[in-house]
C-alpha cells in the first residue's frame, strides 16, 4: 500500500490519498445516480461473481451489499485502483486482485456471472478476450458488457469543429495505462458486440442504452436524459447482456 504522503496516478489525475479518500472514500456502498451502472447491476447475477476492470470497486461492493452469500471477486491490471477498492470498498465475501484477466486464467465454469464494465474498448484483441471470458463462464452462465456506444450522438459530436489530422498526431504522444479514454482501442455498437458475442458462443439475452450528453462547450458536457429516452441508439453507453450455450 502507497503512504498517506504519496502522490499516486488514479483516473488520469495525480492525487493524494487523502484527496483519494475525499473523492472515493464516501460513495460507492449505495447504487450510485450514473444510469449505466443502475442499468448494469440490474442485469448481474450470482452466487460465483466475477467483475473484470473492477477500478476501485463499486460494482463487487453494490453486490455484496445486496447478497451477503455471495462469493465476488474484482480483478483490475492497474494497482491504484485495487488499493482504492480494498480501503474503502472491502467485505468478507469480496477478492480483490491486481490481475491481468487474460494472462493468469481463471477455472473453466467457474462463475455464474462475469461483467466487464467499460472495459472491453481497452482490449486490443477482443474476440480472444470475449472467448476467455466464456470459457470461466458455468454452462448458462451469463456475461454483463457496458461500452461505449461507437455510433452515440456525442462520439458524432466530438468530430464537429475539430482538426482531426491534428487529433490523430497527437496520439502516438497519449499518456497509457490511466484506465480512462485515451486507452481505447475498440469501439462497438449493439450490433458488432452481439456478433462478437455470438461468435464467442455467448446468446444474446438483453440489451440496453444510457446516458446521453451534448456539449455547452469543448470541455463540459451535460446529460439530457429525455433525448436518450426519445432517440436510445443515440446514447452515450451500450450495455448488453449474453448466456453461454
Amino acid at each position: 500500500m502507497s503512504s498517506q504522503n504519496d502522490v499516486v496516478d488514479l483516473h488520469g489525475e495525480s492525487l493524494s490519498w487523502p484527496e483519494i479518500e475525499r473523492r472515493f472514500g464516501i460513495y460507492g456502498t449505495e447504487l450510485t445516480d450514473d444510469d449505466r451502472f443502475k442499468k448494469a447491476m440490474n442485469l448481474i447475477e450470482g452466487p460465483e461473481y466475477l467483475d473484470i476492470g473492477s477500478d476501485i470497486g463499486l460494482a463487487c461492493r453494490f453486490q455484496s451489499i445486496n447478497h451477503h452469500d455471495w462469493h465476488i471477486t474484482g480483478v483490475d491490471i492497474l494497482p491504484i485502483p485495487v488499493q482504492v477498492a480494498k480501503k474503502f470498498r472491502s467485505a468478507e465475501n469480496i477478492t480483490y486482485r491486481v490481475s491481468d484477466f487474460q494472462k493468469n486464467k481463471f477455472y473453466a465454469n467457474q462463475f455464474d456471472c462475469v461483467s466487464a464494465l467499460e472495459v472491453i474498448e481497452h482490449i486490443s484483441n477482443p474476440g480472444q478476450f470475449i472467448t476467455e471470458v466464456s470459457r470461466i463462464l458455468k454452462p448458462s452462465g451469463c456475461v454483463v458488457i457496458s461500452t461505449p456506444n461507437a455510433v452515440s450522438l456525442q462520439n458524432i459530436l466530438r468530430h464537429v469543429g475539430q482538426n482531426i489530422k491534428n487529433r490523430v498526431l497527437q496520439i502516438s504522444g497519449e499518456k497509457t495505462n490511466t484506465g480512462t479514454n485515451f486507452d481505447h482501442v475498440s469501439s462497438f455498437d449493439v450490433f458488432t458486440l452481439t456478433r462478437l458475442l455470438d461468435r464467442c458462443g455467448l446468446e444474446y439475452v438483453c440489451h440496453e442504452y444510457a446516458g446521453m450528453t451534448l456539449p455547452i462547450s469543448r470541455s463540459k458536457w451535460v446529460a439530457v436524459p429525455f433525448l436518450s429516452a426519445l432517440v436510445p441508439f443515440l446514447s452515450n453507453t451500450i450495455i448488453i447482456k449474453a448466456r453461454k450455450v
